[in-house]
C-alpha cells in the first residue's frame, strides 16, 4: 500500500469516528488533549494535509490505477497541472473539467440539493421550507447530507421531511483510496483532482458517483465549503445548473474559512451555468466585496418563514412555558435563540442582561441553543451572580413555545445572514432588540416591530431593553405589525417563486 493511501486511509478513519460522536464524548476530549501534546499537530499536518505529488499520480497511472472515460479533446488544449496552492489550481481543474468530462444528453426534471446535514441551524430549515416548497409544486427534489447519518445532530430536520414524504438522503462513502479512487472521472480531470486536499477529494468523488445516478438537472449547494467542494461534482457530473447559496456575510468573517475559497468561487462565476446567490443584501454586498465583484450579480433570496409549521400563538400555552421556565405572574421575560458561539456574542447577551437587571428586578431570561460556549457563558453567568434569572434551556424541538412565553426578544450577534428566530418571534407579535449584524436590517421594521441597537455595549443595549418592556406603544405596533411584515416579506411562496428563477438556466 502506497504512502499516499496510507495517509488517506488515517485521516479518513480519525475524521470519520470525531463526526460521530458528540462535541463532550471522550473521543472528542482525548482527541483535543493528543492534539495538545508538543509535535503532535504538526505531525497530523504532514500527515492530513501533505499534497500529492505528480511523481505519485504517475505510480497510481504505472500501478493500473482506473480511470473513467474522456470526451473527445485536444489534450495540447488542456492547462497545466498545478499545486493546490496555486492561484490557477480551480481555474485549470474546471477548464480540464469542461474539456475532459463526458456530458449526460439529457437531465431529469429532478432538483438537488446539498449540505453538510440537516442540524438546528437557520439554513438547514430553509433547505426544509425549500425542499417542502418544491414538493408542493410537484417539482421533484432531493436533499442529499454529506454528514446526515455520520455526525450527531445533523438530523435535526430530518423527521420533518420525511414526515413529508421528501427525499432527503445521506451521502453514500463508496470511494476509497486505492486502484479505483478515480474510476469515476476521467485521466486528464484526475491529474489534476489528484493534488486537491485528501480531506476534500473523496467527498468530491463520492458525490460526482451519487449525481451521475439522479441526473439533475440542477444542483442546489448551501454554504461554502459545501458550495466549493460539490460545485466541482456537478460539473463534472454535467449538471445543467448550478447554484450556490451564500447565507451569512462573506467566509473571511468566520473560523470555517479557508485560504481557496476566494479563488475557488472566481473560478465557479466564470462558469456561465454557475449562479451565486445570498438571503440578504448584506451578505450579497460582502461576498461581492470579498471576490471584488458586481454586487448585482449576486441575486438575494430572502428567507421563507413557514407560517404552517408554526402553531398559532396561544394564552394557555403561552402560561404553560413560562410556568415550566419558573416565570412568575409580574415577571418579564426576555428570549434568545442561537447558536451558542463566537459570532452570536453570547457573553454580551448575558452582560446586558445583568446590567438591565439594575434597573428593572422584575426581568427573567431565558436562552435556547446549543454550541461550544456553553460552559463559558454557565461560568460568566455565576460570576454576575444572576444565575438564579437566566436559564440556558440547550435545544428546543418545541421552540415556538419560548417565543409565545416572552415579552421580548434579543439577539446580540455580530454576524448574521437573515435571523429566522428575529422573523419567529415578530410572527408571535413579540418586540424585537437586536444589533445590526449582517441582514438584521432588513429582518425587523426599526421603530415598528422591534428596535436596532448600534451600540453592541453591555449598559446602552440593557437601557434599549428596558425601554422597550416598558414601551407599551411599541409593544401593541409589534403585536400588530409583526405578523403582518413577516407574512408580506418572508412567505415560503415568495421564497420558492425566487429560487426557481435561480433554477432557470
Amino acid at each position: 500500500m502506497s504512502a499516499n493511501n496510507i495517509r488517506w486511509r488515517i485521516s479518513e478513519a480519525v475524521r470519520r469516528t470525531l463526526f460521530r460522536v458528540g462535541e463532550n464524548h471522550p473521543l472528542r476530549r482525548l482527541y483535543r488533549i493528543v492534539r495538545g501534546v508538543p509535535g503532535v499537530t504538526q505531525m497530523w499536518r504532514a500527515i492530513d494535509r501533505r499534497r500529492p505529488t505528480a511523481r505519485a499520480f504517475a505510480k497510481y497511472v504505472s500501478g493500473g490505477g482506473s480511470f473513467g472515460p474522456d470526451a473527445p479533446h485536444d489534450p495540447a488544449c488542456l492547462p497545466p497541472v498545478v499545486p493546490f496552492e496555486h492561484p490557477d489550481f480551480f481555474s485549470n481543474l474546471i477548464a480540464r473539467i469542461t474539456a475532459c468530462e463526458p456530458r449526460p444528453e439529457t437531465a431529469t426534471d429532478t432538483i438537488v440539493l446539498i449540505n453538510n446535514g440537516l442540524s438546528a441551524g437557520g439554513a438547514e430549515r430553509q433547505i426544509v421550507n425549500t425542499m417542502l416548497g418544491l414538493r408542493a409544486r410537484s417539482i421533484p427534489a432531493v436533499f442529499i447530507g454529506e454528514y446526515l447519518d455520520t455526525a450527531p445532530g445533523h438530523d435535526f430536520h430530518l423527521a420533518s421531511l420525511a414526515a413529508a414524504g421528501a427525499d432527503a438522503r445521506a451521502l453514500e462513502r463508496v470511494t476509497l483510496p486505492g486502484n479505483r479512487v478515480f474510476a469515476a472521472v476521467s485521466k486528464p480531470v484526475a491529474a489534476q483532482l489528484f493534488r486537491i486536499e485528501p480531506s476534500l477529494l473523496l467527498e468530491i468523488l463520492d458525490m460526482v458517483v451519487a449525481l451521475r445516478v439522479i441526473n439533475p438537472r440542477v444542483v442546489h449547494l448551501w454554504q461554502d465549503e459545501t458550495s466549493v467542494k460539490h460545485a466541482l461534482s456537478a460539473l463534472i457530473a454535467g449538471v445543467p445548473r448550478v447554484v450556490l447559496s451564500g447565507r451569512n456575510l462573506n467566509p473571511t468573517h468566520f473560523a470555517y474559512h479557508r485560504h481557496f475559497m476566494r479563488e475557488a468561487y472566481l473560478a465557479l462565476l466564470a462558469q456561465r451555468n454557475v449562479v451565486l446567490s445570498n438571503n440578504s443584501y448584506a451578505g450579497a454586498a460582502s461576498y461581492a466585496e470579498w471576490l471584488g465583484i458586481d454586487p448585482t450579480k449576486i441575486t438575494v433570496v430572502h428567507n421563507g418563514f413557514d407560517l404552517g409549521v408554526w402553531p398559532p400563538g396561544s394564552d394557555t400555552r403561552r402560561h404553560e412555558a413560562r410556568k415550566a421556565l419558573g416565570i412568575p405572574a409580574d415577571g418579564i421575560l426576555v428570549a434568545g435563540a442561537f447558536r451558542l458561539s463566537p459570532e452570536k456574542r453570547p457573553l454580551l447577551w448575558i452582560e446586558t442582561a445583568a446590567a438591565a437587571l439594575t434597573v428593572e428586578p422584575r426581568l427573567h431570561f431565558a436562552i435556547a441553543g446549543e454550541g461550544h460556549m456553553r460552559q463559558v457563558m454557565e461560568t460568566r453567568i455565576r460570576e454576575l451572580g444572576i444565575d438564579r434569572r437566566i436559564r440556558l434551556v440547550g435545544r428546543m424541538s418545541d421552540v415556538h413555545a419560548l417565543f409565545m412565553a416572552c415579552d421580548v426578544f434579543m439577539l446580540t450577534s455580530e454576524q448574521e445572514g437573515i435571523p429566522n428566530v428575529l422573523l419567529e418571534a415578530q410572527w408571535y407579535g413579540r418586540p424585537v432588540l437586536a444589533t445590526p449584524a449582517g441582514g438584521v436590517a432588513e429582518a425587523i421594521e426599526d421603530g415598528i416591530t422591534g428596535r436596532i441597537s448600534h451600540e453592541p455595549e453591555p449598559a446602552v443595549l440593557a437601557r434599549a431593553l428596558v425601554d422597550l418592556t416598558r414601551d407599551e406603544t411599541l409593544k401593541r405596533s409589534a403585536q400588530a405589525a409583526g405578523p403582518a411584515f413577516i407574512i408580506r416579506t418572508f412567505s415560503v411562496d415568495r421564497m420558492v417563486d425566487a429560487t426557481l428563477g435561480l433554477y432557470m438556466a
